[in-house]
């Protein structure tokens, strides 16, 4: 069986899954006034630090053959300072993800053509410093990471019809942790660690619907169950405690519904919303899950038929990076947008750009 060069002289483990009916799958769906936040529910603060330093955001602009990793400032006239490239085939370009400190950014990045392995790079923002991760990495993999940003997780390359392989990635020595490889798994997608980096926490998409995995050393545990059917746009609350997700539905007019899952009950709450839900972000500072699209709770003030689908906010909670849909009418182009709770908006780039979180101010 073929094991990705991330893992050779590594024991994979193999996580057997219960085989039952097989599920519906899921059609994948992309997501212009200010920002109105309508919460859906009133959840005390939570007691966690401010990052004082983290203002600015990090995303890729597209280049002929390349994308170029820029930084800039949120707010005010700020210059974008390009920090490095990577190559693009087609459209096929760069995927990055930016830790919680804001001081390291990973990339995954295409090989010769879209089939084959991509390569993982850590790049030190202060420095620019790009290191590489030796391995071989899947191009469409989610990037997860440990709330102090020490641990990273992602899927290995996988040809067609091979088991996923879960990845940890030690960020200060660039190298693997563990492997486990996910028998009968049709989707396999990093969402988080367990408080102090102590486990990887992965969502689960089999044969049986949608659940969520705790892996350590190879070792996997059943924590809960998310839905019978399949599951997307995955986000881990600050303190590990909660997953907020999409469900796809499978009757009625509503298609796709916010929802959030307490670990420690293992009860998922269904989030009011008079229309499709898309994106799941936490708004800093609270235990407020928040989602975009036609029925979600961060919507723009004015009405109409646009909407938002939220990337995330800023640490400090003022500013929201989101792709903003000027129509509801499928097919609408979307333009990534800097968002201020005072009212301000702006671009984020060019209309190609992509965005891959905030990061520390470079100055």
């Amino acid at each position: 069986m073929y094991v990705p060069r991330a893992s050779q002289g590594l024991h994979i483990p193999r996580i057997r899954l219960p085989l039952l009916p097989l599920v519906a799958v899921v059609a994948a769906v992309a997501a212009w006034g200010a920002l109105t936040i309508r919460p859906i529910g009133h959840e005390p603060a939570l007691p966690q630090p401010i990052a004082t330093d983290i203002h600015s955001i990090a995303y890729f602009e597209h280049a002929p053959g390349a994308d170029v990793l820029t930084v800039r400032r949120a707010a005010g006239a700020s210059v974008a300072e390009p920090v490095a490239m990577f190559p693009r085939y087609l459209e096929f370009g760069a995927r990055g993800s930016a830790s919680p400190t804001g001081g390291t950014v990973a990339v995954l990045s295409v090989g010769e053509r879209p089939t084959s392995p991509a390569t993982l790079t850590l790049v030190h923002m202060e420095s620019g410093e790009p290191r590489v991760v030796p391995g071989d990495y899947g191009y469409l993999s989610p990037l997860a990471w440990a709330a102090d940003g020490s641990r990273l997780g992602v899927l290995g390359f996988s040809a067609g019809g091979e088991a996923p392989v879960l990845i940890e990635v030690d960020v200060a020595s660039a190298t693997i942790v563990s492997a486990s490889r996910f028998d009968s798994a049709l989707e396999v997608a990093p969402v988080g660690f367990t408080p102090g980096a102590n486990g990887m926490l992965a969502v689960v998409v089999d044969a049986g619907g949608s659940s969520l995995w705790s892996v350590r050393g190879g070792d996997a545990k059943h924590v809960a169950d998310l839905s019978a059917g399949l599951t997307r746009d995955w986000s881990l609350s600050a303190d590990g405690a909660r997953l907020a997700f999409v469900e796809r539905l499978g009757v009625g007019g509503r298609r796709y519904a916010g929802r959030v899952l307490t670990h420690a009950t293992g009860t998922v709450q269904r989030v009011p919303g008079d229309g499709d839900q898309f994106g799941a972000v936490w708004q800093p500072g609270t235990q407020v899950a928040e989602f975009g699209g036609p029925g979600g709770s961060l919507r723009l003030a004015g009405g109409g038929t646009g909407y938002i689908v939220p990337r995330a906010w800023s640490p400090d909670g003022t500013t929201l990076v989101a792709a903003v849909f000027p129509s509801d009418v499928p097919g609408a182009e979307a333009e990534l947008q800097v968002i201020h709770t005072d009212e301000w908006r702006m671009p984020l780039g060019s209309n190609s750009a992509t965005f891959i979180g905030w990061v520390r101010d470079r100055e």
